[in-house]
């Protein structure tokens, strides 16, 4: 433990990590959308409108006296919806998250959400299962008191079955509308955790405790040679080697994960664990949980993939001694069983390899396994599946090594 936390080459990572969670930080807190840009949107409608419904008055007095009922409906429609845009100005003004959230909750009843006679699409944007899951979102945020992540409306929310958008700029559009960021401390965290964990987090560590087996002089006369002359089974000390790598891991993401929360404090607010996340079921059914389990279970999961990525690293290291060799073969495994596994997608054999399993906001979601039309392809599965092979593989190099060390004897 002592020879990590001396290292060198480990305070470079680490203070690596630390800037890139700033410059990540600063990307999210610029793209945050503010309630003033909310504010300066409606604004410029009103104006636009106000300026409207100005010509619809002088037409009207042009035409004084001809009983025009169909402009002067359309002048007090005008009226009306200025009315209320002005009213939705000071709400957000005043940050009245309930009066906002309600509005946008009639509208989906006005729409006839509850509607039987509703058309019902199933992959043209919104579909009825986007509708609903926006509907009961905003319900969740209005019912606790939860501000939302602003821009909110129809074409904020996207889910999985949104395929079709009508044309590409409506879709450029949506999805620019869909992609939002929130600068507060719980939702940086949320952030963090979905660009960190997939790809980026298993190789970093692997680059960081790269050494752990092989500076111990693995088939050589290193330090593990004298450490076997003492009562000390090898077992042991390749569980000690892993408990240490597993302590700091932890130890490393939760200073992540505080560090993360703590700027999103200090430079916007703590955010909301009870912020809802949308988990997929089969046939178009779903649920919600709050930011917190959500976070934790990816927490968890992610523990998973690394102790899998250290157990690929250990057995690496055992067979070719080598820092480089065992980090390089670990990292290119990962790379190719990522693109063996594309073409395995849609076949049961993806839900039982460990590799399926690294996008883990999307197994926590569930959304590969409704994607992918895998009912075995779970969160429980995930944690079973990526623990099964981390055993064989650490087993694998604890009988290597015990099998040369009695071949010496």
């Amino acid at each position: 433990m002592k020879k990590i936390t001396k290292s060198l080459f480990i305070f470079i990572m680490l203070v690596l990590l630390i800037f890139i969670i700033l410059g990540y930080f600063v990307f999210v807190y610029v793209n945050t959308v503010r309630t003033d840009d909310i504010i300066m949107e409606i604004k410029d409608r009103v104006y636009l409108q106000e300026q409207h419904l100005e010509d619809l008055n002088q037409l009207d007095n042009q035409e004084e006296g001809q009983n025009n009922t169909g402009l002067k409906e359309e002048i007090d429609f005008q009226k009306e919806y200025l009315s209320k845009e002005k009213d939705m100005v000071e709400a957000y003004r005043q940050k009245d998250w309930s009066t906002i959230l309600a509005k946008e909750i009639k509208d989906d009843e006005d729409a006839g959400i509850h509607s039987t006679n509703k058309i019902i699409s199933y992959s043209t944007f919104p579909t009825a299962f986007t509708t609903e899951t926006r509907y009961q979102k905003n319900k969740w945020l209005r019912d606790r008191g939860i501000p939302p992540v602003l821009p909110i409306g129809t074409s904020s929310w996207t889910t999985m079955y949104d395929v079709d958008f009508g044309d590409k700029r409506a879709e450029a559009f949506v999805k620019n509308q869909s992609t939002k960021y929130s600068s507060t401390g719980i939702n940086f965290l949320s952030h963090v955790f979905k660009q960190l964990f997939h790809y980026v987090a298993p190789i970093f560590f692997v680059l960081l405790f790269g050494n752990m087996l092989t500076k111990e002089g693995i088939g050589k006369n290193g330090p593990i040679q004298l450490l076997q002359t003492q009562p000390i089974r090898l077992y042991q000390l390749l569980i000690s080697k892993l408990a240490a790598t597993m302590t700091i891991t932890i130890l490393i993401l939760l200073c992540v994960s505080i560090f993360s929360v703590l700027m999103g404090t200090i430079f916007d607010r703590f955010g909301n664990l009870d912020y809802p996340v949308l988990i997929y079921e089969t046939e178009r059914s779903y649920h919600f949980i709050t930011m917190g389990v959500f976070l934790l279970k990816v927490f968890i999961i992610s523990m998973m993939v690394l102790l899998f990525c250290y157990s690929l690293l250990f057995f690496f290291s055992v067979i070719t001694r080598h820092t480089l060799s065992a980090v390089g073969l670990t990292i290119l495994v990962i790379f190719i069983t990522h693109q063996w596994n594309e073409g395995f997608a849609e076949s049961l054999i993806f839900s039982f390899t460990p590799f399926s399993y690294f996008s883990v906001t999307k197994v926590v979601t569930n959304e590969l396994a409704v994607t992918l039309n895998n009912e075995y392809f779970t969160y429980p599965t995930g944690l079973i599946i990526l623990g099964s092979y981390s055993i064989i593989f650490f087993l694998a190099s604890y009988f290597i090594l015990l099998k040369r060390s009695n071949a010496k004897k």
